[in-house]
């Protein structure tokens, strides 16, 4: 997996879900030509999943663990090894606890105007947090299992 696909589905992806139910209830709309428009609301979109990442680490890694690993004597196969794991574990953290956070702050205005749905966003949101918290953990290990307390 590219660091590109990563970013993608990290950052990019939970940030456009966020902004298109913000762009649905009418908080914003297109007034610039619509070329202009979509490369705004790209950019927008990535700056949101960033937001939302920060909002994720600050809740869920802050307090699901305490992994010190140093990178300073690390070989180029511990790299190699260390980015498989950030790439095949970590990056779907990442998306899951995104999109569950995406998914709870647009609940508000569903779970307002038409509870069902409202709880139904809820619903995925809470599933997508326990396979966050899951994938979390599964990365952590696979991390200690290779570079112990390193």
């Amino acid at each position: 997996m590219s660091f590109l696909y990563g970013v993608f589905i990290a950052h990019f992806l939970p940030g456009f879900f966020l902004l298109l139910h913000i762009y649905k209830i009418g908080l914003f709309g297109p007034t610039m030509p619509w070329g202009l428009w979509a490369c705004a609301f790209a950019v927008s979109s990535f700056m949101l999943g960033l937001i939302i990442d920060t909002i994720r680490y600050n809740f869920i890694c802050g307090i699901s663990s305490k992994t010190h690993i140093t990178f300073e004597n690390l070989s180029s196969d511990d790299v190699s090894v260390y980015e498989g794991i950030l790439n095949h574990y970590f990056r779907y953290h990442q998306f899951t606890a995104n999109m569950s956070i995406a998914f709870i702050v647009s609940s508000v205005v569903p779970f307002l105007s038409r509870p069902p749905v409202g709880v139904l966003y809820l619903v995925i949101a809470a599933n997508l947090l326990y396979a966050s918290v899951k994938l979390f953990r599964k990365s952590m290990e696979r991390l200690m299992q290779r570079f112990g307390n390193a």
